[in-house]
């Protein structure tokens, strides 16, 4: 199989809805889990530019999750590749709960 044409985008479902909402006008905080490679490096500043508030967990040593959506040219049918990176093993709700009542406080 050769690939005919590719692109890279910024996304993920919930970043996608929080930035919606925020450029909406909505007072959002956008909860993630992201590596420490520069994929997360990127997304945390790409957010920062965005204006978007963020309570990011960093898993050190992770890569970023990421996906990969390979589409058929001959039917439309598309086929979806993940690879989780940081987001597996990175839910200690109990941080997120205290980053998150943090900047509720702050409000």
């Amino acid at each position: 199989m050769k690939l005919q044409r590719s692109c890279r985008q910024w996304g993920g479902k919930g970043a996608n809805q929080a930035l919606a909402a925020h450029k909406l006008g909505g007072d959002v905080i956008f909860v993630t889990s992201l590596g420490s490679d520069s994929a997360g490096k990127n997304l945390l500043k790409y957010y920062k530019e965005q204006s978007l508030k963020v309570v990011p967990m960093i898993a050190e040593g992770t890569p970023t999750g990421s996906a990969m959506i390979w589409v058929n040219k001959n039917g439309g049918e598309n086929c979806i590749v993940i690879n989780p990176g940081g987001q597996i093993g990175c839910l200690h709700l109990n941080w997120f709960s205290s980053q998150i009542l943090r900047l509720l406080s702050e409000r």
